[in-house]
C-alpha cells in the first residue's frame, strides 16, 4: 500500500476516501491504534518478486537486531556497493553487478529490511542508514570502497551515511527532497498534518535518528569525490531539476540526463549500464 501513496502520481480518490476515514475513525476511537494502523501502512513497502539469484551471484544471509539481511555478492577486486530504494530489492542490479564484475571488481548489494528476501517488521528512512552501516565489516570494506552505487531513497541514504568518505558515488534517479515530498504525498490522501508529525516522530524516537532535519543536498555538497547522476526528466517521484541544480553548481558532480524513463524502470536501462561503466573507467 505505501508504494501506492509514494509512486503514484495520480489523484486516487478512492485511496484518499479510504485513508481518511481510517485515520478519522481511529483516531477518535483509539489514538494509539489509529498511530499503530497508519505507521503500519506507510512503513510497509510493496516488496516486488525478487530475480532469481543467478548462478554465478553468492547469497547468505546476515542476522541483525531488526531482523536477518539477505545479502548477494559477485566477482572479485576492489568493491562496488549497491543500494536500493523503496519497494526495490537487491536483485534490480544483477545485471549491473555481473557487468562490473567482468570489469574486475567485486559487487556486492543486499536487500532492505522488509524488501526483498530479507525479514524485519517495518521499513524507513533511518532503517535504510542503519541497515548500511551495520553491514560494513561483516559485507563490505567501509574505508576502501570504489564505488558506491544506489538508486532513490539509497541515494538519501547513502549521501547521509558517507558524506565524509572519498568514494566516489553513480546516483541513479536520486531522491534529494526527501522529507518534503514524502510529507506532501501522505498528507496529499487524507492524513492529517499533525497525526504526520506523529508518526514521524515516534520514527525518530525509536530509532535515535532525526527524519525531518535530513537534507541530501546539504549531504552531496561534502562529498569531493567524482559523483555521476543519471536521471530521467520524465520522473514523478524523483524531480530532475534538483539533480541539475546540484550538477551545474558543483565540478565534482556530472549529470546524464535521459528522457521518458520512469523512477523504477531507469534501474536496467541500458543508458544507465553505459553510464556506469564509463564511469568506473574515468576514475
Amino acid at each position: 500500500m505505501s508504494s501506492k501513496i509514494y509512486f503514484n502520481n495520480k489523484q486516487n480518490r478512492a485511496l484518499q476516501l479510504s485513508v481518511r476515514a481510517i485515520s478519522e475513525a481511529y483516531r477518535f476511537v483509539s489514538p494509539k491504534g489509529a498511530k499503530k494502523q497508519l505507521r503500519r501502512l506507510l512503513l510497509t513497502p510493496q516488496k516486488r518478486k525478487p530475480d532469481t539469484v543467478p548462478d554465478n551471484i553468492s547469497s547468505d544471509a546476515i542476522e541483525t537486531p531488526y531482523g536477518n539481511i539477505m545479502t548477494y555478492a559477485i566477482g572479485e577486486g576492489p568493491e562496488i556497493l549497491f543500494i536500493h530504494g523503496w519497494s526495490g530489492s537487491g536483485s534490480q542490479f544483477f545485471s549491473l553487478m555481473e557487468t562490473v564484475a567482468n570489469m574486475g571488481y567485486r559487487a556486492i548489494t543486499y536487500d532492505h529490511y522488509k524488501h526483498g528476501n530479507s525479514g524485519g517488521n517495518e521499513n524507513n528512512y533511518p532503517l535504510f542508514v542503519k541497515s548500511i552501516d551495520m553491514l560494513a565489516g561483516k559485507l563490505y570494506d567501509k574505508n576502501s570502497l570504489a564505488c558506491i552505487v544506489s538508486h532513490s531513497m539509497g541515494c538519501s541514504a547513502t549521501l547521509d551515511l558517507f558524506k565524509g568518505s572519498t568514494s566516489p558515488h553513480f546516483l541513479i534517479a536520486p531522491l534529494f527532497n526527501f522529507y518534503d515530498e514524502l510529507e506532501t504525498r501522505v498528507t496529499g490522501i487524507g492524513i492529517s498534518q499533525n497525526f504526520f508529525d506523529e508518526i514521524v516522530s515516534s520514527i525518530e524516537i525509536d530509532y535515535e535518528m532525526s527524519v525531518k532535519d535530513h537534507d541530501s543536498l546539504k549531504d552531496i555538497t561534502q562529498i569531493k569525490s567524482p559523483i555521476q547522476i543519471i536521471h530521467s526528466r520524465s520522473d514523478k517521484f524523483a524531480l530532475h531539476k534538483y539533480s541539475k541544480e546540484i550538477a551545474e553548481k558543483h565540478s565534482n558532480i556530472q549529470l546524464n540526463t535521459i528522457d521518458n524513463i520512469g523512477h523504477m524502470r531507469i534501474v536496467s536501462v541500458p543508458e544507465t549500464e553505459n553510464t556506469l561503466v564509463n564511469f568506473l573507467k574515468s576514475l
